[in-house]
């Protein structure tokens, strides 16, 4: 019989779909570098986007220039990627920061949705000042329904005068997390989704029942703040988790695939 338990929260819940490489720790290329999971317009001669150790978080981050191919001056330079979203999304989040930048040129971050086919916007902001520390930006999306797909770029705009490309910038990102809310201060959590043992200390086994679909399916573990502080892939029905690394408190656990979400909760002793 499936059990069902609430857990209530003082304030909305939050989570999130899974951006690839978010934080940019994973690269790789031929002929140029880029990071895995996304799409540049990075040329052998024309490097827009690269790896920097000036981070948020982890290792690396993602810097953009206005650097793409153009015999006309620094073009514009862009990175992307897409993602099915398993819910309504309502905002993105990001750090960056701005180390140098010529007007007319400005950074862009947008997010666009597909569905039926049809290409919208959903949230833009763009950077057009300095800031020599990393900062927040929050974009508030305006989705009333799933997408099809969310595209996520990252832009560095110059303008073309009909001769030549004018302007410059680069900007570092890190750290993009897609949002979206329950609608809920209550969080319905499945007992079917068997976490042990519970409260835990260094590692936490992970079990699904027989009717979730493991393909495709994401592990995700998070603050009752709904902040998200692991992802790891789902590769078996049971599966070990080090947890070693978190504080003492309680935790939400997501399990999900491309159809559904399972909720539960664990203690760190």
């Amino acid at each position: 019989m499936k059990t069902i338990l609430t857990l209530c929260l003082c304030i909305p819940v939050f989570v999130f779909a899974q951006i690839p490489n978010n934080s940019f720790e994973d690269w790789a290329g031929y002929t140029t570098e880029e990071p895995v999971g996304w799409i540049t317009n990075n040329h052998p001669t024309h490097i827009s986007v690269s790896k920097t150790t000036e981070s948020y978080t982890g290792l690396f981050a993602a810097k953009v220039i206005s650097n793409g191919p153009s015999f006309e001056g620094p073009a514009p330079g862009w990175l992307k990627t897409t993602l099915i979203p398993t819910e309504v999304p309502k905002k993105l989040t990001l750090y960056y920061k701005c180390d140098s930048i010529l007007p007319p040129a400005y950074g862009e971050i947008a997010v666009n949705q597909y569905n039926n086919g049809i290409f919208t916007e959903l949230g833009k902001v763009e950077i057009l000042i300095l800031n020599q520390s990393f900062e927040l930006i929050t974009i508030s999306l305006s989705s009333s329904q799933i997408p099809d797909s969310i595209e996520i770029k990252i832009s560095s705009i110059t303008v073309n005068n009909g001769v030549t490309y004018e302007g410059y910038i680069s900007f570092i990102v890190d750290d993009i997390v897609l949002g979206y809310t329950l609608g809920l201060t209550e969080l319905s959590i499945d007992e079917r989704l068997s976490l042990y043992p519970n409260p835990v200390k260094g590692y936490l086994t992970v079990e699904v029942p027989i009717d979730f679909d493991i393909q495709n399916g994401i592990i995700q573990i998070m603050d009752t703040n709904g902040k998200a502080l692991k992802n790891t892939t789902l590769g078996n029905r049971k599966q070990v988790l080090f947890i070693g690394d978190l504080t003492p408190n309680t935790y939400l656990l997501r399990v999900m695939n491309h159809k559904r979400s399972m909720f539960n909760r664990f203690i760190v002793q």
